[in-house]
């Protein structure tokens, strides 16, 4: 996965857990399917388990 992609599923997890922080559990599903999809698009699954693994904030 490259570094944009990377960024972005980070961005969208980060936004979905600012928005369940917030009660708006709509948009923050909304937010975490962006980043499946994201995730999805990569071939691999192996690099999808790493991904998952990692991309939680910290």
């Amino acid at each position: 996965m490259d570094n944009e992609a990377v960024e972005r599923v980070t961005a969208e997890n980060n936004l979905g857990i600012d928005a369940l922080r917030k009660g708006k559990r709509d948009q923050a599903s909304t937010h975490f399917a962006a980043a499946l999809d994201i995730i999805e698009g990569i071939g691999d699954p192996r690099q999808k388990r790493q991904k998952l693994s990692t991309s939680a904030p910290t």
